[in-house]
């Protein structure tokens, strides 16, 4: 895949490396701008687990990303109305605030944006973004290209089981469901 902009990026520290518009993420954004919104939010519900696993080596003890995932869920089932959910993503968004850690901040960043996909799909491609450059700056550009290759990868075959879920009954909320 091509990383040309995002060893651009990297070079000048930019605190997002992945973006709208990076030539790695055309098929993902394509396909989860094509995919539909059920798809796109269990998609982006499920892949957050990583990033909040990930947290809680920066943030031992702290049940605020788990809170925001499980009240994003219930906003996505209808169980809950949108302030909740979006107070506890601002919340997630917030600890990036909290620390110094450019990795920590990106994965604060991808779990506010995974979880702001029940309120509009677009967000959920944003989880990739934050993530990828966690990962490139955890690991450094010369070892992130095929950890990169390889997520990119696991990402899709996770929104083609994204897919095939969104067909299942399940609780969705109604504005998901129309």
């Amino acid at each position: 895949m091509d990383y040309s902009d995002v060893y651009i990026k990297f070079a000048k520290r930019r605190s997002l490396l992945v973006c709208r518009g990076s030539p790695c993420m055309a098929e993902l954004d394509a396909r989860l701008d094509t995919c539909g919104r059920k798809a796109a939010v269990l998609w982006a519900l499920n892949v957050v687990q990583s990033p909040v696993e990930r947290l809680k080596d920066y943030f031992p003890g702290d049940g605020r990303f788990e809170e925001t995932v499980a009240l994003s869920r219930l906003w996505a089932e209808g169980k809950i109305k949108m302030p909740a959910a979006r107070r506890a993503i601002l919340r997630a968004h917030a600890a990036a605030k909290q620390t110094n850690d450019i990795v920590a901040k990106s994965l604060c960043h991808a779990v506010g944006q995974a979880c702001s996909a029940v309120h509009t799909p677009r967000h959920a491609v944003g989880l990739a973004f934050y993530e990828l450059t966690a990962m490139a700056y955890s690991c450094g550009m010369e070892n992130f290209e095929d950890g990169a290759d390889k997520k990119i990868c696991c990402y899709l075959a996770l929104l083609d089981i994204a897919e095939e879920e969104a067909k299942k009954s399940r609780p969705w909320a109604s504005f998901i469901k129309n």
